[in-house]
């Protein structure tokens, strides 16, 4: 009720005041909805140029890493390949403990080597099966209790296996670090130790550590992206070294980042949803021990800066308010005298007209201009129908001339089978084909309808191939396949007859009647793909001339039959668009013609 008090107040208010009144609505909209349009689009961006950015970081971080990484596997190689090393597994392996201070001594280089080639790796520590314990002598590590608890307590796969941070009781090493071990075994022949894919079967472990602290500088000089967190995780997602920003989450959000680190088996980029907030977290697979390289950043920190963008909209709104005062106050005293003018010319044009279709219920100037012009608008409404009708007519008639163009070869042909299987003694199948070739003329002959369905449209191919295998040795098979709930759309009858006929007479018969095929097939696929009806007439017949056959398409065929010009025409007025038709061929294998139709819910446009 009062909505329509208000409006009825504002109708008729004067030109002047519903400018100024518009111009400020229209103003206010305007602002708010750029201000809308440009957060929408610059967070898009953001998020767009952050994903982007932090994918091509994560691939040049994971190609140094991978680098990195297999330098240190190559020099724990040739470490496990030294002379002196394998003296140090075999006596482990067999319990001589009588060489322990020699063997310490003889691969301290081997150690310090490993160490000094590789930018992440620390320590080593190397624990035998019967707790002999080796480390660099520069370390100042001695063997404890304390140190091979801490190591049993790694995670022990098959093979090289890298394990979460952890804290390590050495006064040197009184950090957090990420240990990669290496179980060590004696070959088949009790010699040339290997890194063994068996568990338990291991002489000895070589354990390299790697401080969190050196991997995070490491990957940090890699990123290109600001606020993010960048880290290693295992396959299932458990963190390998946990960033800062990870201590002040929920165990939910971390378990629900978790979940699709874990899920991700490609370089890509996830938008989850957690108990802290929206976070985009971005996983790079990793080529080797089923490592993944992952940078997580918060959606509300990297959309921070956009907070001075809604500062900025709020200013531009007052501003643009008030200037649209302004301006509304002087173009509506400028709008409104013409206007009064020009109504009161309209008003007197034609008083003697009818009353209008339309009565305008206010008072103002613009519902004078209404009834004035309501008449012009009737006459100009039913011009225009009577234009529509006239084209749709003129579609019909061109439809159905170009429809009826019926090749009377066919009909010729049959008849006369029909004569000789009389004059042969066969009234039977001469009584059939007469049967089926009426059944097939009745679908022909339809004047009365511009359009089929599908299903008629195949029935009618049906009845035609029937009639064909009367008159031929070698029966064709006909194979149909329409997709479900396309069976009843309207199609333009008789447009897939021409190019079966085609597959006949060029596909299987030779220029002097002879048959080519043996086991002639035809099949017909009618799906819909994109939004579009695709109509497949594929036959193993001698092959497609392509060009000959193009040219069929759009050069008009001036004979009587129903040619692929034809064909082509009733459809561009069926569908008042261009029509694709395509052709591809592997003689005697598989010759196919692909219609490209838009899909018509309804027949009666036309």
């Amino acid at each position: 009720m009062y909505f329509r008090a208000l409006k009825s107040l504002f109708m008729n208010l004067k030109i002047k005041y519903k400018l100024l009144s518009a111009m400020m609505g229209i103003v206010l909209f305007s602002c708010s909805f750029m201000g809308i349009i440009c957060y929408i689009y610059f967070s898009d961006f953001m998020e767009k140029e952050a994903k982007s950015e932090t994918e091509a970081s994560l691939m040049n971080t994971a190609a140094s890493l991978d680098r990195d990484i297999n330098l240190l596997y190559k020099d724990i190689t040739y470490m496990v390949s030294n002379s002196g090393f394998i003296q140090t597994v075999m006596d482990i392996e067999y319990g001589n403990t009588e060489n322990y201070a020699s063997n310490y001594i003889a691969i301290q280089p081997l150690l310090n080597n490993v160490i000094t080639h590789n930018i992440l790796a620390e320590n080593i520590i190397i624990t035998g099966k019967n707790g002999e314990f080796y480390s660099t002598s520069n370390s100042g590590l001695k063997y404890s209790q304390e140190i091979t608890h801490v190591l049993s307590r790694l995670k022990q796969e098959k093979g090289i296996s890298w394990s979460p941070s952890i804290s390590t009781p050495f006064p040197t090493m009184a950090e957090e670090n990420i240990p990669i071990s290496f179980p060590i075994s004696l070959g088949v022949y009790g010699h040339a130790p290997l890194i063994t894919n068996q568990e338990g079967d291991s002489s000895l472990s070589i354990t390299v550590l790697i401080p969190t602290r050196k991997l995070e500088e490491y990957l940090n000089n890699f990123n290109r992206v600001r606020l993010t967190a960048t880290y290693l995780t295992l396959e299932d997602g458990t963190i390998l070294n946990r960033p800062q920003s990870y201590n002040q989450l929920n165990p939910a959000s971390v378990k629900a980042m978790e979940e699709a680190i874990s899920s991700a088996s490609r370089l890509s980029t996830n938008h989850i949803s957690t108990l802290d907030g929206d976070y985009f977290v971005s996983v790079n697979p990793l080529p080797f021990n089923r490592l993944k390289l992952v940078s997580t950043i918060s959606k509300k920190e990297l959309l921070s800066g956009i907070d001075r963008l809604k500062l900025f909209t709020s200013i531009a709104i007052s501003a643009s308010l008030l200037f649209s005062l302004f301006i509304g106050l002087a173009l509506s005293r400028t709008l409104s005298l013409p206007l009064n003018k020009l109504t009161e010319n309209v008003s007197t044009a034609d008083p003697s007209r009818p009353l209008p279709m339309f009565h305008a219920k206010y008072q103002d100037e613009i519902g004078i201009l209404s009834r004035t012009f309501d008449n012009l608008l009737n006459i100009i409404q039913k011009q225009m129908e009577q234009i529509k009708e006239d084209e749709r007519q003129r579609y019909r008639t061109e439809l159905e001339i170009l429809t009826h163009q019926i090749n009377p070869h066919f009909l010729y042909n049959t008849l006369e089978c029909i004569h000789w299987e009389i004059l042969g003694g066969n009234p039977e199948s001469a009584a059939l084909m007469v049967e089926k070739l009426g059944d097939f003329l009745r679908l022909s002959l339809n004047a009365q309808s511009s359009a089929t369905t599908i299903q008629d449209e195949l029935s009618h191919v049906e009845k035609y191939i029937d009639i064909i295998n009367h008159r031929t040795q070698e029966p064709i098979d006909l194979l149909l396949f329409v997709s479900d709930g396309l069976e009843l759309l309207p199609i333009v009858p008789r447009i897939l007859q021409p190019f079966v006929e085609n597959s006949i007479k060029h596909g299987f018969t030779s220029e002097d009647g002879g048959r080519l095929v043996m086991n002639p097939v035809i099949s017909i696929r009618i799906t819909e793909e994109n939004g579009e009806l695709l109509l497949v007439i594929e036959d193993n017949g001698k092959g497609i001339d392509i060009p000959a056959a193009t040219a069929a398409v759009y050069q008009k065929d001036n004979s009587s039959k129903i040619g692929l010009n034809n064909v082509y025409r009733r459809l561009q007025v069926f569908y008042k668009s261009e029509i694709r038709i395509e052709f591809s061929s592997i003689p005697f294998h598989q010759n196919t013609i692909t219609l490209y139709l838009p899909i018509k819910s309804e027949s009666n446009d036309i």
